[in-house]
């Protein structure tokens, strides 16, 4: 029949227009490496162990010191099956819907990939620690970018040219810039914000760089016990019963700096400031006991030795905690990271044997599925489109410019 056979042209068209138009939309996929897609199939799960690079001690003088093996992995989690489902009535097939995938799936792909752009954006929110900035005065020149891309070259980051910033700050840069360059790149600044490798970094704007809140922060938070180490820490002196940290907050500790991967000596710079202190986020939300207690995961954890080490000292028993940013304050987020950094994987899904309409394709880094229905009770087609992804950040290899 005539209506029957047109919405199934209009799907037949689904997969091959809407993969161009869906990489189209993205902005992190077009930036983001897929090296370990081939990793996963039906054997593996939905998790894979990412081995990272191992890292010795160098002996000096001819007295051999033998290190055991010291592999460290991190786990990259395909899980996340997002899609879009839609239902069109024979009416509307028969006297409603012209140009039928312009009107109804090239806004449904829009939406489709801002979902995966917000998912990039949100990981790198929630797993970067490394912070540079004035957290709560936002980013209107270019310094707070250049120190982040700074302090990640000084830990040994190979080739930080990607940086993506939020919306609000990219305003800003791109008004004070706007007199400041030849009328062609002018153009780039004012309308396309593109400005190529000038400071070292392919610059960026995405809508799905939100800005962070902190928690209460309530009470005098101190560090309850000496020498600790690992990714909990044992916090004191919260006011009792209270949100008091939220995943994604950062904290700090005056003394506490980081250590060079490779060479082993600690980033004591000259002068002092916050952006000099090694930073932990927080991963989970944090809610005080009674007594104003509290146990804080934290990223990256603290390695006070070996080939691992990343700080030159824990924090001591009774040293105050020190919040990046105000207490319940808000603060935006710029991201700086080179390609290696941030992982996407795509996973093609079967085509399901009880549906109507099944088929399911792949182009460069993005696989999706459609489906198709008819509901008896309802005379309605019933369409859905789906995508299985994940997510993966290296977040020792990345930084945040915070305003």
């Amino acid at each position: 029949m005539a209506i029957n056979q047109n919405i199934f042209q209009v799907i037949d068209k689904v997969l091959p227009r809407g993969l161009a138009q869906f990489q189209n939309n993205l902005m992190f996929l077009n930036i983001a490496n897929n090296d370990y897609e081939q990793e996963f199939n039906n054997t593996t799960g939905t998790t894979i162990r990412i081995r990272k690079p191992m890292n010795y001690l160098v002996r000096e003088g001819s007295i051999a010191t033998p290190q055991p093996i010291d592999e460290r992995a991190d786990v990259f989690v395909v899980a996340d099956q997002i899609g879009v489902d839609i239902s069109v009535s024979s009416i509307e097939e028969a006297l409603k819907l012209d140009n039928m995938y312009e009107r109804v799936f090239e806004p449904a792909m829009e939406n489709l990939a801002n979902k995966v752009d917000m998912y990039c954006a949100a990981k790198l929110s929630s797993d970067v620690y490394n912070a540079v900035g004035n957290p709560g005065s936002g980013v209107s020149q270019f310094s707070p970018l250049t120190a982040a891309r700074q302090l990640l070259l000084k830990q040994g980051v190979v080739d930080p040219n990607f940086c993506v910033m939020n919306m609000d700050d990219s305003e800003s840069v791109k008004v004070s810039l706007q007199n400041t360059y030849n009328t062609p790149l002018n153009i780039d600044v004012s309308q396309r914000f593109m400005l190529g490798k000038g400071f070292g970094m392919n610059i960026m704007e995405n809508q799905n760089v939100f800005a962070h809140t902190n928690g209460s922060f309530a009470g005098t938070p101190l560090i309850d016990g000496a020498n600790q180490s690992g990714d909990t820490l044992s916090i004191k002196g919260f006011t009792a019963n209270e949100l008091v940290l939220k995943a994604g907050d950062i904290i700090y500790f005056d003394g506490t700096n980081p250590v060079y991967m490779l060479n082993k000596r600690s980033l004591v710079p000259v002068g002092v400031g916050a952006s000099n202190l090694q930073k932990f986020i927080v991963k989970a939300d944090v809610t005080s006991d009674s007594s104003g207690n509290a146990s804080v995961d934290i990223s990256p954890s603290i390695v006070l030795s070996g080939a691992y080490q990343n700080v030159n000292t824990s924090p001591a028993d009774n040293q105050p905690v020190l919040l990046w940013g105000s207490a319940s304050g808000t603060y935006t987020n710029n991201f700086i990271f080179p390609k290696s950094a941030l992982s996407i994987c795509s996973i093609q899904l079967p085509k399901n044997m009880g549906a109507a309409y099944s088929n399911t394709q792949k182009k460069g880094k993005v696989a999706l599925r459609v489906n198709s229905a008819y509901d008896y009770y309802s005379d309605k087609d019933l369409i859905r489109i789906d995508a299985l992804i994940g997510t993966h950040v290296f977040s020792e290899y990345c930084a945040k410019a915070n305003g």
